[in-house]
């Protein structure tokens, strides 16, 4: 990638987040309840896009305080046929939890949300998460791969403009 002739850092992911991390997913479905903490699935994660319809919830017991989501999260689909989407956390489902199969990524202040779920999403960066993933009956994305994305280094001013005109 380069911009103006001039070579742009390419970082490894995992140097610039404070938290990686997935959720566990009830055993049975009749443990989901019909309000509680809200639960996130892979139903919810599209790409660049977060589904609220299918939503389901746990009671506080069931929750765990590890895979609690905050504005500002990404999250992304580590298995099942949605592998690789991506997307924000919407405003309002702060203090939710994830599933076994959505990962909450959390990155530092050097890094924008939204420019990092763009760039997971493009076709490019699709092909190199369907080229990488392991498992041979289930293909996931294990955290290791995830803290070895390469993501390009620009200005914080530079990931906020281009995340604006996403």
């Amino acid at each position: 990638m380069t911009r103006n002739c001039k070579s742009v850092p390419i970082v490894r992911l995992g140097d610039h987040v404070s938290k990686i991390q997935t959720g566990i997913t009830p055993c049975d479905s009749a443990a989901y309840r019909k309000n509680g903490i809200a639960l996130i699935r892979t139903e919810n994660v599209h790409m660049n896009s977060f589904d609220p319809n299918r939503l389901v919830f746990v009671s506080e017991e069931q929750a765990m305080k590890d895979s609690l989501v905050q504005a500002g999260d990404i999250l992304l689909n580590v298995a099942g046929t949605s592998l690789g989407c991506a997307c924000m956390v919407p405003d309002g489902l702060s203090s939710a939890n994830v599933s076994q199969n959505v990962c909450v990524i959390r990155v530092t202040k050097e890094l924008e949300p939204a420019f990092i779920t763009y760039y997971i999403s493009t076709p490019e960066f699709q092909r190199k998460i369907k080229a990488n993933r392991s498992g041979v009956r289930r293909q996931v994305l294990t955290k290791k791969m995830i803290e070895d994305f390469e993501i390009p280094f620009l200005s914080i001013t530079e990931q906020r403009r281009i995340a604006k005109i996403m």
